[in-house]
């Protein structure tokens, strides 16, 4: 089997992470905040997107409450499908889809996965992904700055969710062994099993020979008590 390692890191120190979305069954407006140093003029800009649409920003830890993701969406049908802004996620044999965040306040962990048994330029072959889990149902912390106040100013029914980073991520690694541990593991679990088989015929044995001495002697007994013809 491949080889997977997993390493905790300080989220403070790292980044700017890669953060991936979309807008799902709705009217969405998406902007981030305390991460000026780190994301490369992506900060503080204010995106509007149509249902469908994608987006992608440059995620980072800040010590500030409010700062973080900040989305507001108008759902096309409010009893409908689910509906707002949902973050990207890749599962090897399932594809790409983009669980949608609850309204209120969200707590995100990001796993950055380098699956070295896939060529470089294969989608799975290095991937960010963040698990979210909803923090609070409350509405989010007034963000420090609302670049999409205007444009939504004459929006009614808004929704919203606050994302936050968690203070540490992920990084997993999944790479072939060694093909002389490979080898060392393939004779082990070959052994394995010709040992339990073998153990298994050994108690089987152990229980059948009993009743076989048994038949044995009522078959003497049987040809003793026989008179000849």
């Amino acid at each position: 089997p491949d080889v997977e390692t997993v390493a905790i890191k300080w989220s403070a120190p790292d980044g700017p992470f890669d953060l991936h979305g979309k807008c799902v069954n709705a009217r969405c407006w998406v902007w981030l905040t305390g991460c000026d140093q780190h994301a490369a003029g992506t900060s503080e800009k204010c995106v509007k997107l149509e249902a469908g649409e994608t987006f992608s920003m440059q995620m980072c830890l800040s010590d500030v409450p409010a700062d973080g993701l900040h989305s507001r969406w108008i759902p096309a049908d409010p009893a409908g499908k689910a509906h707002g802004v949902g973050i990207r996620a890749m599962v090897p044999g399932f594809g790409t889809f983009y669980p949608v965040m609850s309204q209120g306040r969200v707590a995100a962990s990001l796993v950055i996965t380098n699956n070295l048994t896939l060529p470089e330029g294969d989608p799975y072959h290095l991937r960010s992904e963040w698990f979210n889990s909803l923090a609070s149902p409350v509405p989010d912390l007034a963000p420090p700055t609302d670049p999409c106040s205007e444009d939504m100013a004459e929006a009614s029914g808004v929704l919203s969710a606050h994302l936050k980073m968690t203070t540490q991520y992920y990084r997993r690694s999944v790479e072939r062994p060694h093909p002389l541990l490979a080898f060392i593991g393939d004779v082990g679990g070959a052994y394995g099993v010709v040992t339990t088989f073998l153990f298994w015929v050994y108690i089987s044995l152990h229980k059948l020979w009993p009743l076989l001495q048994e038949w044995h002697r009522g078959s003497q007994m049987q040809d003793k008590t026989t008179p000849a013809p």
